[in-house]
């Protein structure tokens, strides 16, 4: 926001005001409008909600209800602005401020917070894993593939595996994907690099 003021205000003399408000919640979307003037709406409490958390807001800021907070896990630095009355809401709101992204490991460790959940029945799969690391480790070249669907725990045992090598020199490449950031070739990556 700050490069972007910069330029218009060199440029064109111009300075922009923003303040958003974010609310997640179920929305009804649908065309509104006579046959000559027809728009698209998104309607219902979630856009009212977010609509009245922009309004609170000052300049520069963001504000999100709490139910968005518990989304975010621990991918923001946030102040809590305690329960709030909005015009149009019938029970007081929880928010918070958004001061800006909080620098952590990886997105998983954000998405888990301080508690990190059990590993759950994956000792097989944590025995493959750490025997293919001392089978690395001891100069027999090793690759290994996890898949599967969405929320099965693949990064939590990664997360199991790095926890076992405590103490352990190596170097770390880790990449996640997100549907936010494209590669150019088309593959959704974010590298972190970590020497151990």
């Amino acid at each position: 926001m700050a490069a972007l003021n910069s330029r218009l205000q060199s440029e064109y003399g111009v300075q922009l005001s923003v303040r958003i408000g974010i609310h997640t919640g179920p929305v009804v979307v649908g065309k509104m409008g006579d046959s000559d003037h027809q728009e698209n709406l998104a309607m219902g409490e979630t856009p009212n909600l977010a609509a009245r958390l922009q309004g609170l807001a000052e300049t520069g800021a963001v504000l999100i209800s709490d139910s968005t907070r518990r989304l975010l896990g621990e991918l923001f630095d946030l102040d809590p602005l305690g329960a709030q009355n909005l015009k149009g809401i019938a029970e007081p709101v929880q928010v918070f401020s958004v001061r800006g992204e909080r620098l952590v490991e990886t997105r998983f460790a954000a998405g888990q917070g301080k508690a990190l959940a059990a590993l759950v029945g994956r000792d097989q799969e944590l025995a493959l894993l750490v025997d293919r690391w001392r089978k690395a480790t001891a100069g027999e070249g090793q690759m290994v593939v996890l898949t599967g669907e969405a929320g099965i725990g693949k990064s939590r045992l990664v997360r199991a595996l790095v926890d076992t090598l405590t103490g352990a020199q190596y170097l770390r490449i880790s990449f996640q994907c997100s549907p936010y950031h494209t590669c150019p070739n088309a593959v959704s990556c974010t590298p972190e690099w970590q020497e151990r």
